[in-house]
């Protein structure tokens, strides 16, 4: 009796030839699809060339952004590095999205922005606390309700300006503490800037003996504040 195709010498039914099962199993599906990835990476090394040189570009076209902004800023000078560095970093994320292009022709322009715009609706969501205080670190930046070195109290925080950073501002308190307060907190609640104006009034409580009288206390509080001043 002949054996059928793709049973054993047994005869029993299901158990395939070895040959045949590699030539149809998973191995052999996995090995095509491995070839048919190579193939693509080699037929798309001309392209990734041109993109590595359009990115290039754009990323030398951002440094001298950078410093153009950096120059003309008309900021102070942390200001100003801040507002060049976001500068350069809008350039080479527009270099990325013409390089992907130039890489995968497929792949549009208007299918970027859409691709873009659904993740970036899911990252506002993820990462909205981290977005509010960078968006308020920015106005502080540009408004300058108080700079660095302004003494301020914000809630139960009371302390020097020593940095204004994108996420948080940070503060010294009197007995040599530092503390993050971030930038959120400080735009939309009630900042006390106690050396925003050359001068300020400050107020002393004391007790004067009755037998003293109150032209003798006057006087003795006049040469006392004229003594420290």
């Amino acid at each position: 009796m002949t054996p059928t195709p793709g049973l054993s010498s047994s005869g029993s039914p299901g158990s395939l030839e070895p040959a045949a099962f590699a030539a149809s199993g998973p191995v052999a599906v996995a090995w095509q699809r491995t070839q048919d990835i190579g193939l693509s990476l080699v037929a798309a090394l001309p392209a990734l060339g041109v993109a590595l040189v359009v990115y290039g570009l754009f990323w030398l076209g951002g440094a001298l952004l950078r410093a153009a902004v950096v120059r003309r800023a008309g900021q102070p000078e942390h200001v100003a590095r801040i507002f060049g560095r976001l500068a350069r970093w809008a350039v080479l994320t527009l270099g990325l999205l013409v390089a992907v292009t130039v890489t995968f022709p497929s792949l549009t322009a208007q299918s970027l922005l859409s691709t873009l715009g659904i993740g970036g609706v899911a990252i506002g969501f993820a990462f909205r606390d981290i977005f509010t205080n960078l968006l308020s670190g920015l106005i502080l930046l540009v408004t300058q309700p108080f700079r660095i070195g302004d003494q301020i109290v914000a809630g139960s925080a009371k302390g020097t300006v020593e940095d204004i950073q994108m996420r948080a501002t940070v503060i010294r308190t009197a007995d040599n503490r530092r503390i993050l307060i971030p930038n959120a907190e400080l735009f939309t609640g009630r900042v006390q800037v106690n050396t925003a104006y050359p001068l300020a009034r400050a107020g002393f409580s004391f007790l004067v003996p009755h037998a003293s009288g109150p032209q003798r206390a006057s006087g003795v509080t006049l040469r006392t504040l004229q003594a420290w001043t």
